[in-house]
């Protein structure tokens, strides 16, 4: 499997990976009425691995970024769809990612449920001779799921990010975890993806990675709980001489939240990997 990289891909690597794309610009799209442009971004993301093989935890990150946008929300049309590739493009367009500039954001940002704070994220700082000062937010192991009436505070900083106080911060009631098929190492055309946690969130993405051999594709699908492969692609998968392959699942759903020239994503992010 050649081209599925993700599917071996450790949590911390995705993690990494959130932290550190080449590129100043998170997607942007229309943010009516005013299509206000942002030149401030930060994202804090919950990460779980579903299969329990990996971290639990926080990470948040601040920076300056080019002017954009609100990012466009999920297309509809596009869910419940499968295309051929091995998926990499499109999962890192969910990360909503940049490595501009890093800006402080303040000493910790803090969780609080029902307005009690139960965690902190102190900040941690690397000095860099090219590109000045980063600063990371972190908490691991830090258990959300199950979780209501949670919101996420940042003090902010002068100069910095700006404040945020008690935005709400949404978990899924339950893990994400796959309970069909059994065998993720075992996928054909006709298996019926089932899974607990979905969120039934429009915001929401559930993405299957598929390989076999040298053949690879991806599947993006409603955050309901179960999914088919598409009698169409069903066909294109046999002309394909796609028999059964190894699959590997990722769940992801994000919110925003606006402060001035400030955009903060709050996301959610569950990876599966077969055992």
């Amino acid at each position: 499997m050649k081209k599925l990289t993700l599917l071996t891909f450790p949590l911390a690597a995705l993690a990494l990976a959130a932290c550190g794309q080449k590129t100043t610009t998170p997607p942007g799209g229309q943010n009516p009425p005013a299509n206000k442009l942002y030149s401030k971004y930060g994202n804090v993301m919950y990460m779980n691995n579903g299969n329990g093989a990996g971290s639990v935890g926080v990470i948040g990150s601040f920076h300056n970024i080019n002017p954009t946008a609100l990012p466009k929300a999920l297309d509809p049309s596009l869910l419940d769809t499968c295309q051929l590739g091995n998926g990499e493009a499109y999962v890192s367009s969910l990360l909503f990612t940049t490595s501009g500039t890093a800006l402080d954001a303040g000493a910790a940002l803090t969780f609080k449920k029902n307005g009690v704070t139960f965690a902190s994220l102190p900040r941690t700082e690397e000095k860099t001779q090219a590109i000045g000062p980063e600063y990371l937010y972190s908490a691991q192991p830090l258990v959300l799921n199950g979780l209501s009436n949670l919101t996420l505070s940042i003090p902010g900083a002068a100069g910095g990010f700006p404040a945020f106080t008690d935005v709400p911060f949404f978990v899924p009631k339950s893990a994400f975890k796959i309970t069909a098929p059994v065998d993720l190492k075992a996928v054909t055309a006709t298996t019926q993806f089932t899974w607990t946690g979905a969120t039934n969130d429009p915001a929401a993405v559930v993405v299957f990675l598929v390989g076999q051999k040298e053949i690879s594709f991806f599947c993006t699908a409603r955050d309901d709980g179960s999914f088919s492969i598409p009698s169409d692609f069903q066909d294109v998968l046999k002309a394909q001489n796609f028999t059964k392959g190894v699959a590997a699942a990722i769940q992801s759903l994000t919110r925003f939240e606006t402060n001035g020239d400030a955009l903060l994503a709050l996301q959610n992010l569950s990876v599966i990997v077969p055992k």
